[in-house]
């Protein structure tokens, strides 16, 4: 009994530590989910998943397993915007996660699963690059492409409280600066990469059903026009202060 009593302490604990990567509405839906484990649903896919790991992450197979992977989190009925964006802060640092949180972890083999599940949901925009762009892309550790959707979906998350704003406001400046920034440090700032992203959004229509679900979810084409139109309103804004800086000069 002092065992178990030792055990459900350090479990609270754990909660705890976990709750700093959500929002408190957030963590109210995700908390029981701790506690509580995954899903049956979710371990039988996991083990499918880790039978699938030679496989390639373009193959059908890996689709057909990423498509479920990605519909069995968005059909949660806790999941909104918030609580993906926790999720996915969470995840960035797994290294830092108490111990029991590793432990299941590990138990389930999600450090080798989750990556696996990336690629073949990444696996689709290949054809918008060059070898050499898409091999740099590739090799980037997983880590940084943590950190990266981490901070992606944060902003994703602001920025939809502020499409109703005017692109012009200091918050829809703030963010469009932020915006401009990631996606510098997400192509590393070389032409080859941020080719291959245009022309990704460009088809983006034609992505796969799981990603296009994405899409919509996120909101994404009205994030991506609202952030358009602050870029083009703060370029506007430095070219005139440029312009006045230069005549006072004169």
């Amino acid at each position: 009994m002092l065992k178990r009593l030792i055990e459900v302490i350090h479990m609270q604990d754990d909660m705890e530590a976990m709750k700093k990567y959500y929002s408190e509405a957030a963590w109210a839906k995700m908390k029981p989910r701790y506690e509580q484990g995954p899903s049956p649903e979710w371990i039988a896919l996991y083990g499918e998943v880790e039978a699938a790991l030679g496989e390639d992450p373009a193959g059908e197979t890996a689709q057909a397993l990423a498509a479920r992977w990605m519909a069995l989190a968005d059909d949660s009925p806790d999941r909104d915007e918030q609580t993906r964006a926790g999720a996915i802060k969470a995840w960035a640092d797994r290294e830092n996660w108490p111990p029991a949180m590793k432990q299941r972890m590990e138990n389930y083999h999600l450090d080798k699963l989750a990556p696996f599940i990336a690629k073949a949901v990444a696996a689709h925009r290949k054809k918008y690059y060059s070898e050499e762009a898409w091999a740099k892309l590739s090799a980037r550790p997983q880590a940084e492409q943590d950190e990266l959707a981490a901070a992606w979906n944060a902003l994703f998350v602001e920025l939809r409280g502020v499409l109703g704003d005017e692109p012009a406001s200091e918050k829809a400046q703030a963010l469009a600066k932020r915006w401009l920034e990631l996606a510098k440090q997400s192509t590393s700032d070389e032409p080859e990469l941020k080719a291959g992203a245009v022309k990704a959004w460009e088809d983006h229509k034609n992505w796969p059903p799981t990603m296009l679900r994405q899409v919509s979810s996120l909101e994404l084409e009205q994030l991506v026009a609202f952030v358009g139109k602050a870029i083009a309103i703060g370029a506007m804004k430095d070219a005139e202060e440029d312009g006045s800086e230069a005549g006072t000069a004169g």
